[in-house]
């Protein structure tokens, strides 16, 4: 405890005596003796020419320390481009905050620059061209700005670390403006190999670091064709990470992903547009996006959108709606539209570098889904859960051909390629709607039930049908074939005739009832039945789902007599959707029994 007051009372006799030695430099310190020495210490240590026309020491109204100067000429560092200098600046003024005192930084309160330019450059390995005491030094920054004032001051900044050029200038705005907007602020440069432009109007101070004050601000940022405007409020945006705060209506346009591809990385060149629109909020490290109204190809988006910062990780949550999804779109919105056969993520782009240290929610559901290859679809909602590279997908639920697809999985980004494992159901799909170019002659109806329990892995279609592994169950409910295709699988002429000539009959289907087993992308068929009151069918085989061909043997057994009955088994081979047919030698029929 004695320690405590100990270091308590050391402390406040450092501030006392600090704050008597400021009160006695301001009485002595006069700008006719004090600028030239102060310029001739600079020059020695940093070895290049430092001119300052005056400098004096004051107090403001709140009794703080300023610092006046005039004149400041100030070479630029041999390493840096010397063709500019570091400043040229008629006046600048900064002033200091008492906490100074305590801080392990000098804490600026805010820092006025009136009519000149300055330049400031960092390399990548630390170096500042601003540093004149120790211009060698790479270790972090020892000065804080708080606020910054421009008035017909042109600043220019580089930072190698990050491959960004920024050159802005800052004017008083055209007169009979917004009062709350007097500044003018232009801005021009390049990110990472894209070029951007900016034109701003703001307050007459800009807050960057811990201030709390906020500033009017209304503008644009261009970029590789996107557009960015922005109108509200923001302080302190200097530090995203902790003290920001931002209160602004966002609209953003852009033809494609490839503008941000300083974040996202490569690819995303597909030309696709993308409109964003919402009220944001920034405070206490949440950024939310309200009354968010979005477009992506042809795909619309409402919802809410926020993004916390939780020490080292980034929690999302998000509850989306759409009017109508294109699956296309989704796919390339997170970067697999224009992927091609066969790629594999890896380096920056991989799933499990892109979503480490994110976790969150996304709730989603649609009205209506489009994909090219299925006609059928209805409406979609699921549930995306991510922790710890997991992605868990829960409350699956498609509307297909007028029944339901539903489910859940998980998808392991850990893992290079991602891992899933799904465990899916199929319920009231008529065969007969997604079949719709099925002849009359050769019809088939019902309802489709399956469920499945499959693992695959890969970052291509072709990949992922390579490594699915799990087991298929299936079968056909209320359904009806035709007479001349009931026929023709039995191998039944008398019959075939009789359909060609008299017309072809649904005929109710009994049964039909298949199961499979999937081992690294192929299926071996379990269990295949097909009955109906003329006809008992069964099979076995196997298609392989990554080349996308079949070999299955099909053998009939007649269950009402007839003319012209073949003794034989039907082989289908070669392309999934077109396979050949071939009579061979009859089969043993399998012992199946038809699924309750």
């Amino acid at each position: 405890m004695n320690a405590v007051a100990s270091w308590a009372g050391r402390r406040w006799v450092r501030i006392v005596v600090a704050f008597a030695a400021i009160l006695v430099a301001v009485a002595l310190l006069q700008p006719w003796w004090l600028a030239p020495v102060v310029a001739h210490r600079f020059a020695a240590a940093s070895g290049r020419s430092v001119e300052v026309d005056r400098l004096w020491f004051g107090l403001t109204a709140r009794l703080e320390p300023v610092l006046h100067a005039r004149g400041v000429r100030i070479a630029n560092a041999p390493w840096a481009d010397t063709a500019r200098p570091l400043a040229d600046v008629d006046e600048a003024t900064a002033i200091f905050a008492w906490r100074s005192l305590v801080d392990d930084h000098t804490v600026l309160r805010m820092l006025v620059l009136r009519r000149g330019r300055v330049d400031l450059e960092r390399q990548a390995d630390g170096r500042r061209n601003w540093r004149l005491r120790h211009p060698d030094d790479r270790g972090p920054g020892r000065v804080r700005i708080m606020a910054l004032r421009a008035d017909n001051a042109d600043v220019r900044f580089v930072d190698g670390g990050v491959d960004l050029v920024v050159e802005a200038t800052a004017r008083p705005a055209d007169a009979g403006g917004d009062p709350a907007l007097p500044m003018r602020i232009e801005a021009r440069g390049a990110w990472r190999g894209i070029d951007f432009a900016a034109g701003l109007l703001s307050g007459d101070e800009l807050t960057f670091l811990g201030s709390g004050r906020s500033f009017r601000l209304r503008g644009h940022l261009e970029a590789g064709g996107a557009r960015l405007e922005i109108d509200g409020r923001a302080a302190d945006v200097g530090d995203l990470d902790d003290d920001a705060s931002i209160d602004a209506e966002l609209a953003l346009a852009a033809p494609s992903l490839a503008p941000f591809r300083a974040v996202l990385g490569p690819g995303h060149e597909e030309a696709r547009p993308l409109r964003v629109a919402g009220h944001l909020r920034a405070a206490d490290r949440n950024f939310t996006l309200s009354a968010l109204k979005a477009s992506v190809g042809r795909t619309d988006l409402a919802g809410e959108v926020s993004i916390a910062r939780r020490d080292d990780r980034r929690v999302i949550d998000a509850q989306l709606h759409s009017d109508s999804t294109h699956v296309a779109d989704l796919l390339w919105l997170v970067g697999r539209g224009d992927a091609a056969p066969g790629r594999k993520a890896s380096g920056p782009d991989a799933p499990a570098d892109r979503w480490r240290g994110t976790e969150g929610t996304v709730r989603f559901d649609a009205r209506r889904v489009h994909a090219a290859a299925f006609a059928d679809l209805q409406g979609l909602r699921l549930t995306a859960a991510l922790a710890d590279g997991r992605l868990k997908l829960s409350g699956i639920d498609l509307g297909v051909a007028q029944g339901h697809a539903t489910g859940e999985a998980t998808v392991d980004l850990n893992r290079s390629p991602p891992q899933t494992d799904a465990v899916l159901g199929v319920s009231g799909i008529r065969l007969e709607a997604l079949w719709r170019n099925q002849s009359p002659a050769k019809r088939v109806t019902g309802l489709l039930q399956a469920r499945a329990r499959v693992r695959f892995a890969g970052s291509s279609a072709d990949a992922l049908m390579a490594s699915l592994s799990g087991d298929v169950d299936a079968a056909l409910l209320d359904g009806t074939i035709s007479s001349l295709l009931d026929a023709e699988m039995g191998l039944q002429g008398g019959k075939i005739v009789r359909s060609l000539i008299g017309g072809s009959q649904a005929l109710a289907i009994r049964c039909a009832h298949a199961a499979l087993v999937v081992k690294r992308g192929v299926a071996t068929v379990r269990t295949l039945l097909i009955e109906t009151e003329r006809t008992r069918t069964t099979g076995g085989g196997t298609v392989d789902l990554a080349d996308r061909t079949l070999d299955v043997v099909l053998t009939p057994q007649a269950l009402q007599g007839g003319l012209f009955v073949l003794d034989r088994s039907i082989r289908l081979r070669g392309p999934l959707l077109k396979p050949s047919h071939a009579l061979v030698d009859r089969a043993a029929p399998a012992k199946a029994a038809c699924a309750a």
